[in-house]
């Protein structure tokens, strides 16, 4: 998948194919930390246990019947039996209605045994609060009705008196008579109606809202999320995170490594194809990218480079025929700008393999930024009569070198920021970059940079990193080393 490509399922999958390994990897971390998580996030064994609620019950009455079962009315006397809070235990349980007014009661403990035991203490302390306030109201109904008896009873008595005075009179009133008759009759019929209401409710078996334990608590299992269920999860999630940032990484903008692209972003084409040897990093530059190495070994394994000897006949034609081009093979004097990024170390080995070339043709001048480069081009290059390493600043001030046939000017260029020094007018701009290393807006920017300075670029050359050949046993070594022992022995 190259940078920019729309996504596609097969260029997920090749993705994905490719670095199958660091998924499985981060799939395993995943599960360990899933697995850690466990000891934390998981609640532990759940049990379950059934209350039947009689009556007839809406779903919004079903809905506080559930509330009421997990408030702190319940919880608080199971929580003192058992040495704690209802806060505490409000976490662990939980209620929900099911068909037939049957409400689920379920609570987790660390052991199936603790789940039980809460979900059994939790479902009965519910009974006896609901039992507690079906009495309430029932007594409370009864009451009402008595009294409400009660009053009817005095309005009766009364009425009656009215009806006693009323006949003793010398002259009673017939229409009186009639209406406290028809009031008596209304009052009698009130009391004789409150009594039977009372004889029904007294008679009935259950009202609604009286509960009564259906089947008691059963362990389930592990609570979730279980530590089955942590543990798969933290490694689907990390599969998916890494996953996806390995497709984030495939579609964006990454390095250029088709000449024509380098050359296209620089402004110049590229004029060679260097290889340099595979030196051992420095120690911090081997902590800092010993994490990417390791991500490098996930990958799925693919063709090895060959083995190159950079300094070999073919590779040396390669130096020889960039120099050519850039006209430092002709004899007359050149001075040539090599410009470098900071941190690509296979570019400053192109840059010293390319001076012990030019030093075929005669002197060669090596003029670097400051001094600390001018030692490391020292240090790397070694001994050798016909290289002189100087700073611009030594160059400046005593004209050392300045006469020498070939001229390399090395200046080195920040990735972000590239910046090329100002210096005297040179016969060519060489870009040396390794393959694959820079995005296109780095190189735009660093072609930039030179034509800023008054150096149009004249070409840049792309460089690979290769495995120096094993050392090969020479023929008959073994022979020979043998042969000297019995010497040896024979002198002796």
């Amino acid at each position: 998948m190259n940078a920019g490509e729309d996504v596609r399922l097969a260029g997920v999958a090749r993705v994905l194919g490719a670095w199958w390994r660091a998924l499985a990897a981060l799939a395993a971390l995943g599960a360990l930390v899933g697995f850690l998580l466990s000891f934390v996030l998981s609640p532990g064994q759940q049990a379950s246990s059934k209350v039947v609620l009689h009556g007839q019950l809406d779903k919004n009455q079903l809905l506080t019947q559930t509330q009421i079962a997990t408030s702190l009315a319940v919880l608080d006397p199971v929580a003192t039996a058992l040495g704690g809070t209802g806060v505490e235990l409000r976490d662990r349980v939980s209620a929900e209605v099911l068909d037939g007014n049957v409400l689920r009661i379920t609570g987790t403990g660390p052991t199936a045994e603790e789940a039980r035991a809460l979900t059994d203490q939790v479902a009965n302390g519910y009974v006896r609060f609901s039992a507690q306030v079906v009495a309430q109201t029932k007594d409370a109904a009864e009451a009402a009705v008595a009294q409400r008896r009660e009053a009817a009873q005095r309005n009766l008595d009364d009425l009656k008196a009215q009806m006693a005075q009323a006949q003793r009179a010398e002259e009673p009133d017939r229409a009186l008579l009639g209406r406290l008759g028809t009031a008596i009759a209304a009052a009698e019929a009130e009391i004789s109606r409150l009594d039977q209401q009372a004889a029904r409710e007294s008679s009935e078996l259950s009202i609604p809202g009286e509960a009564e334990v259906l089947e008691r608590a059963i362990p389930e299992g592990a609570a979730q999320p279980s530590p089955l269920v942590l543990v798969l999860g933290g490694a689907v999630v990390f599969a998916l995170l890494g996953a996806g940032a390995l497709v984030w990484r495939a579609t964006r903008p990454g390095p250029l490594t088709d000449p024509d692209d380098v050359a296209a972003a620089l402004g110049a084409p590229v004029l060679a194809a260097l290889a340099v040897e595979q030196r051992p990093e420095p120690e911090l530059l081997r902590e800092e990218g010993r994490f990417h190495r390791w991500l490098q070994h996930l990958k799925s394994p693919e063709a090895a480079p060959a083995a190159l000897d950079p300094r070999s006949a073919g590779e040396t034609t390669r130096y020889r025929r960039l120099l050519a081009r850039l006209g430092s093979a002709d004899g007359r004097p050149i001075r040539l700008l090599l410009v470098l990024v900071d941190d690509d170390r296979a570019a400053h080995r192109a840059a010293e393999e390319l001076a012990v070339t030019a030093a075929e043709h005669g002197a060669v001048a090596v003029v670097t930024d400051d001094i600390w480069d001018a030692d490391q081009y020292t240090s790397a290059i070694g001994e050798h009569d016909r290289i002189t390493v100087v700073t611009a600043e030594e160059q400046e001030r005593s004209g050392t070198a300045a006469a020498e046939p070939i001229q390399l000017r090395i200046t080195h260029v920040a990735p972000a920021r590239p910046t090329v020094p100002d210096c005297a007018a040179a016969d060519g701009v060489l870009v040396l970059v390794e393959e694959g290393s820079r995005t296109a807006a780095e190189l735009i920017d660093i072609g930039g940079a030179c034509v800023d300075a008054g150096h149009p670029v004249t070409g840049a050359a792309l460089v690979s990193v290769v495995r120096p050949p094993a050392p090969e046993e020479p023929p008959g070594g073994e022979a020979v080393q043998e042969r000297d022992d019995e010497l040896v022995v024979g002198s002796s």
